[in-house]
Formats: C-alpha cells, structure tokens, sequence
C-alpha cells in the first residue's frame, strides 16, 4: 500500500509540473474589445499579417491608462504577446529601478483573424512606491530590446522615453 502511494507521489509531481509550465506559458488571456478605461483618441489600431497592432502616430506603442481606483492598466495587441512571470504575475515590479517591467514574446506568434488585446492590470498598492512625481515608469522588454514607457497621472498621457529595439 505505501509503495502505491509512493508510485502515485511520484508520478504526480512530473505532470503537476507539466501542468503549471503549461499555464505560465499560455500567455495572458485575449480579448475582443478596448476596455473603456482607454481614451481611443490617443492611438490607432491595425490589423496587420495577422496581428493586431497598436501605433501613436507612427510608432508602435503600448498605451497606458488608469481608473478611478487607480488601477493601472497596459494595453498590447496581438502579434507580441505579452507573457507571465510565473503562475500568478503577468508582470514584475523592480523596485531598484522603481518600474513595472513586462515581457513580450516574439517567438510563439500566432496570427489572428480579427482584432485582439491583452490588457495588464497593476493594482495600486502594487505600484504606489514606484511613483515618483505623480508618473509611473513601465518597461516593456523582449531579450535586451525594450521600451521604457512613462506615465503621467495627472495628464493621463504617456509617452516613451527609451527604446533600444534593435538589441540582441
């Protein structure tokens, strides 16, 4: 009876960690609409090669809004996706460098039909210590190449203020 068990044990813990690598790499979940937290105004949507891509004037960008809770979300088309940080976090915070730091993925794409979204939300009192001067600094990374997004509460706008997209 003890070895049953000891045999079930033991092959519990390979598929359970099958399992949660699965999840982790399962990305974030897509949606069909912009949450209304988004003011549409500030960047135009595309749907190119099968992705869904988001541009401010001719720049791709991430665009970054919060809500009266102070919720912060980052919005993403599809095409780059956003990946997690493990089994609960799609993002991390650096408090060393005090930003939001969020991972894309070039290599696992999958095209889509029609427009797609995923959209990050940051509680406040995840990011609060990070804020500095009523702006807020997100850093949207692949590899070494980044974009380094800064937010500011008052104005609601945001605006890159690093890029290095050519990184290996």
């Amino acid at each position: 009876m003890i070895e049953i068990k000891k045999a079930l044990i033991i092959i519990s813990i390979p598929i359970l960690a099958l399992l949660i690598f699965a999840y982790i790499k399962s990305g974030i979940a897509l949606v069909d609409d912009i949450p209304s937290v988004f003011d549409k105004s500030k960047f135009t949507v595309k749907i190119e090669n099968g992705g869904t891509w988001l541009y401010q004037g001719n720049k791709l960008t991430f665009p970054i809004a919060h809500d009266e809770k102070r919720t912060l979300y980052i919005l993403n088309g599809t095409g780059q996706d956003f990946i997690r940080f493990g089994i609960f976090n799609t993002y991390k915070i650096d408090r060393a460098k005090k930003e939001i730091v969020i991972v894309y993925d070039l290599v696992n794409y999958t095209p889509q039909e029609k427009a797609q979204f995923q959209v990050i939300e940051v509680p406040h009192y995840r990011y609060s210590a990070l804020v500095i001067n009523n702006k807020i600094r997100v850093r949207i990374k692949c590899g070494s190449a980044f974009d380094l997004i800064e937010y500011d509460f008052q104005t609601k706008t945001y605006t890159n203020i690093d890029s290095n997209p050519y990184a290996k």
